[in-house]
């Protein structure tokens, strides 16, 4: 991974990690409507593993697949643990959620960082 070539914000993170929260939790969703949490949880964590690496491997910082990972990983410890005690829907819709917020706050701190350029 290059980043001397262009420069990467923290705002750019965020909304990456954001867009990866929202997939997560929508592909969560949707194989939790065929599998178990514990089994939709696992793919999930692995679709986002392999998207760390693909975009490690291209050289890209959006941390998209971090978000897949984050979801998947955060899915399978309430699965094992039950941490909250939520159903697989309530969970994808709270990673949803959050995945919006990140997209909105990495938005408002890119317009936060361009007025004090």
């Amino acid at each position: 991974m290059d980043e001397s070539n262009e420069e990467v914000f923290g705002d750019q993170r965020l909304r990456g990690a954001g867009i990866g929260s929202v997939v997560g939790g929508l592909l969560l969703g949707v194989l939790s409507v065929f599998l178990s949490f514990e089994m939709a949880a696992t793919a999930v964590l692995f679709v986002g593993i392999f998207g760390w690496f693909v975009e490690r491997k291209e050289g890209k910082v959006a941390g998209s697949g971090l978000g897949v990972m984050a979801v998947g990983g955060v899915g399978l410890l309430e699965t094992t643990f039950t941490l909250l005690g939520i159903g697989p829907l309530l969970f994808a819709a709270f990673a949803v959620a959050a995945g919006v917020l990140d997209m909105t706050l990495g938005k408002f701190f890119a317009q936060l960082r361009q007025r004090h350029q």
